[in-house]
């Protein structure tokens, strides 16, 4: 599924520093060069050594480490605040692409809630609005961190609360499926559309419910979600939560009078999928909605 493998490469950033400590723990990189010195300088805090080496090679604050990012997205993933203001002095260039994902520096500021970094950032002139490979903005990765303060500070300066990336999932689909409450409280609040289709033809309604969360159906219900809405494959929310085994969240819908009987491309109804994966509980639940 498009989506599920979207999630899996979103997830590479914070995966990156797992992947870090275990090459250092197996004797990687096996070179060093002074870009790489500066990135690691960078993301452990050490100032006094970031200024020894721009002050030995400034173009060093241009290069990219093992995971192809620069110095300057470290300091912004990590909160280096005094490190960033020295790299962008030093020429960082601050819309330059980092890692596979092509992540900005404020991507990765916005990803983790760095506030501060946010607002340099921005006041330097990062691009609000700078799309990574996936065709994700600042306000998608602070979407899908959970972080709502920072998603204010990006609307104030022009961020795009529906904005798409290339599969078309806006910052409320990644905060459904990431069951960020709040964050799809603030999203709404600021116009958000809960009727918004993937394309995939997936609603925020159909990740919250294959996410389980019921805060988040109800909120989304509440709001003239489309209980019924169907996807590329003919899945309902209530489909994509029978499938899965959420219980929890199928209640929710069938209260809200989702139809128990639609069927899906392949022809089966949501009782279909409970009995194939052996969701007994469930199974009877839906039926007893018919």
């Amino acid at each position: 599924m498009k989506i599920l493998r979207i999630r899996l490469l979103a997830l590479g950033t914070l995966g990156i520093l797992v992947a870090f400590a275990g090459a250092q723990a197996a004797g990687a990189p096996a070179k060093d060069n002074s870009a790489r010195r500066l990135c690691r300088a960078a993301r452990e805090g050490q100032l006094d050594l970031v200024l020894k080496i721009l002050s030995e090679s400034g173009a060093a604050a241009l290069g990219t480490d093992q995971f192809g990012y620069t110095a300057l997205h470290w300091a912004s993933l990590c909160g280096r605040t005094p490190i960033l203001k020295a790299l962008l002095e030093g020429g960082a260039v601050i819309g330059a692409p980092g890692g596979d994902e092509g992540h900005t520096a404020l991507h990765l500021a916005a990803l983790r809630g760095r506030k501060d970094i946010v607002e340099i950032l921005l006041a330097r002139g990062a691009g609000v609005n700078s799309e990574n490979r996936l065709g994700r903005t600042p306000i998608h990765a602070a979407a899908e961190g959970g972080q709502p303060g920072v998603l204010e500070i990006l609307i104030v300066h022009g961020g795009l609360v529906e904005a798409r990336d290339a599969e078309g999932l806006t910052p409320l689909h990644l905060a459904c499926q990431g069951g960020q409450e709040t964050v799809a409280r603030f999203l709404t609040d600021h116009g958000a559309s809960v009727n918004a289709a993937t394309k995939a033809g997936q609603t925020p309604l159909h990740l919250a419910a294959l996410s389980g969360n019921c805060i988040l159906i109800r909120l989304l219900l509440d709001l003239g979600a489309g209980v019924d809405a169907v996807d590329a494959q003919g899945a309902t929310p209530l489909l994509r939560a029978a499938r899965c085994g959420q219980i929890a969240a199928v209640r929710e819908l069938i209260a809200a009078g989702a139809g128990t009987g639609i069927r899906d491309g392949t022809g089966r109804t949501a009782t279909d999928y409970a009995r194939l994966f052996g969701f007994t509980e469930l199974a009877a639940l839906l039926k007893r909605g018919n």
